[in-house]
């Protein structure tokens, strides 16, 4: 793979795996807004011949309930999409879509990650939602603990056998989503197509509206860093969605055991294995290599056909290995082929 190579820090004398510490590790509080998350609700940038908006989920709140995990979600549209599905971007624990999905010191408004799918034609969404505790921590050795904490985070819904019991609906990825997609087809961009991915087009919002909503799941490609990417694996393996594409993650193991084996078989998935329906990157640097290549599956992931290593040099991956493939725009190339 030829990655750009940038100038090297003074952490580039030490192991590239001791630099910086783990994006899902960081210790942020739920309802923190960062001064540079603030700036972007009111200066989202987009790729050329595209728009963007920033909301808090609160904007979106329809139902008019008070929510947790109160940072910026964002929404991106070329002026003329190309492509009819939707690219789903879920960050990692103890995060939000801000960290890693808009403009940094590393990428630019039309090198960032959100922009290889728009400057490919897709609508784009990154949704925050709650995504902490980290799962490998609060499920320990017992393996039969991750794919019911996952399925809480994504459902909004306490699921038996997860280590999450306190679960508000109105943080779940599900429920966000449709709160996004209802809040962009009715006040912010009603001529954007975002109803398309709503079933029915005309519903009015989550449970307890006069027309609840559904995710039309065929027509998602389901992005995640981290434990994200563990969320949009649960996610092909529960719906029929177009591509899962997983980024430094899955990350669950336990002392134990690597990973669980909720991703491992090649059956009983709703999306199916194979044929680039999956597709990953992470960095050969990487305390989760093992963890997250092993998930995979050479079956799943055309054995390695769509499973990408790398060793890169690049600055933010001298400084954390774990954070760069999702953004570093030296990975501007490998991330647009991740999109069908």
């Amino acid at each position: 793979m030829n990655l750009l190579k940038k100038s090297l820090p003074l952490c580039a004398l030490l192991a590239l795996a001791a630099c910086g510490p783990l994006e899902d590790e960081a210790p942020v509080s739920g309802d923190d807004i960062s001064t540079r998350e603030q700036e972007a609700l009111s200066a989202c940038q987009a790729p050329a011949n595209a728009k963007c908006w920033a909301m808090l989920p609160t904007d979106t709140n329809f139902g008019g309930r008070t929510t947790a995990w109160n940072r910026p979600h964002y929404a991106l549209r070329p002026n003329t999409p190309t492509k009819s599905n939707l690219v789903v971007m879920l960050h990692g624990a103890g995060s939000s879509a801000g960290n890693f999905y808009h403009i940094n010191e590393h990428t630019t408004a039309q090198t960032s990650f959100f922009a290889s799918a728009v400057n490919k034609g897709y609508r784009v969404v990154g949704i925050t939602h709650r995504n902490a505790p980290n799962i490998r921590e609060v499920c320990g050795t017992n393996v039969e603990c991750h794919l019911p904490t996952r399925r809480t985070f994504i459902t909004g819904v306490v699921q038996p056998g997860s280590a999450v019991t306190d679960m508000g609906y109105y943080d779940g990825i599900e429920a966000r989503l449709i709160r996004l997609l209802v809040f962009m087809r009715d006040s912010q961009d009603p001529a954007g197509g975002w109803g398309a991915y709503l079933t029915p087009s005309h519903c009015t919002g989550t449970k307890n509206t006069a027309i609840p909503c559904d995710i039309v799941w065929n027509k998602l490609v389901v992005a995640g860093h981290s434990q994200g990417a563990g969320h949009a694996a649960v996610i092909g393996k529960d719906h029929p969605v177009d591509t899962v594409v997983m980024l430094a993650g899955p990350t669950d193991r336990t002392p134990a055991q690597t990973v669980p084996s909720y991703t491992l078989a090649s059956s009983g998935l709703a999306t199916p294995a194979g044929g680039g329906n999956y597709r990953g990157l992470v960095h050969t640097q990487d305390s989760f290599l093992t963890a997250s290549t092993t998930h995979w599956g050479s079956t799943r992931l055309n054995a390695g056909t769509y499973g990408k290593t790398t060793s890169s040099t690049d600055v933010r991956c001298i400084e954390s290995p774990h954070t760069c493939v999702i953004d570093s725009d030296s990975f501007y190339t490998t991330w647009q082929g991740f999109w069908p």
